[in-house]
C-alpha cells in the first residue's frame, strides 16, 4: 500500500514573508511526512505559490505537483 498526503495550503502572513517561514515549515512537514512512512505529497498550488512548491522539490504537469523521497 502507498501512503499519501496531500498538502493543503501553506501560507505565510505578507508582513512575514521572504523571511524563509514557509520553506521551513514545509521542510519540518515532508520530513515527518517521510518519516511516518509517506510516499508521495500532493499539492494543488495557486498560481502564486506554483513556483514556492517547485523550489522545494514538487514536480508535475498542469495544477497538481507531486513529491516523492
Amino acid at each position: 500500500m502507498r501512503k499519501a498526503g496531500w498538502v493543503q495550503s501553506v501560507y505565510v502572513l505578507p508582513d512575514h514573508r521572504d523571511a524563509g517561514a514557509g520553506s521551513q515549515l514545509l521542510e519540518l512537514l515532508v520530513e515527518r511526512a517521510w518519516h511516518h512512512g509517506l510516499r508521495y505529497l500532493i499539492v494543488h498550488p495557486t498560481e502564486r505559490s506554483y513556483p514556492f512548491y517547485q523550489r522545494l522539490g514538487f514536480v508535475g504537469t498542469g495544477r497538481l505537483l507531486e513529491l516523492q523521497p
